[in-house]
């Protein structure tokens, strides 16, 4: 699940009996009360999920199932048009990676915050292949990066009134 710009979005499975629905991702605008979804890029997108913001877009992280798999690649695809399926473009494919097991999220300057196969946070650079280590302790499998944006609402109407009201 990720928020941007007023919007709320989230991967959507159809069930199993639903032959005919694709995965979809599905926004929720908070101004106006619309719910509206976009299928995935195309059926070469299989695998775990993620989405995150990337540069004013909602980008989609993609990395296989399993833990078998010995040479992970993860997979970044940025939809560029909501609504609009031919507007996904597959931006990346990062790896194969002995170390990284989990893409997380961006963070400034085109890095990654990703885990690592001990369950460890690494803030990874694509373009040198390097990586930061954040020695946090906790579950495998159980990091999240969530985007933090400051937000302030002033109302010059309630200053007043508390000050009336203290009078």
């Amino acid at each position: 699940m990720e928020t941007m710009d007023g919007n709320f979005f989230w991967c959507a499975t159809p069930l199993p009996l639903d032959n005919n629905e694709d995965e979809k991702i599905v926004r929720f605008d908070f101004a106006s009360e619309v719910f509206k979804s976009t299928s995935f890029p195309d059926a070469s997108v299989i695998g775990e999920t993620a989405l995150t913001a990337l540069n004013g877009s909602i980008a989609m992280l993609v990395y296989p199932f399993g833990k078998e798999v010995e040479m992970l690649c993860f997979d970044i695809w940025v939809l560029f048009e909501f609504g609009l399926r031919e507007s996904w473009t597959k931006l990346i494919r990062i790896g194969p990676s002995l170390d990284l097991e989990r893409p997380l999220g961006f963070w400034g300057y085109g890095m990654m915050f990703m885990e690592n196969k001990e369950g460890q946070l690494v803030l990874y650079n694509p373009s040198t292949n390097t990586g930061k280590l954040f020695p946090f302790d906790g579950l495998k499998g159980s990091l999240q990066v969530a985007l933090y944006t400051e937000f302030w609402e002033t109302n010059e109407d309630d200053g007043e009134d508390q000050e009336e009201g203290n009078q």
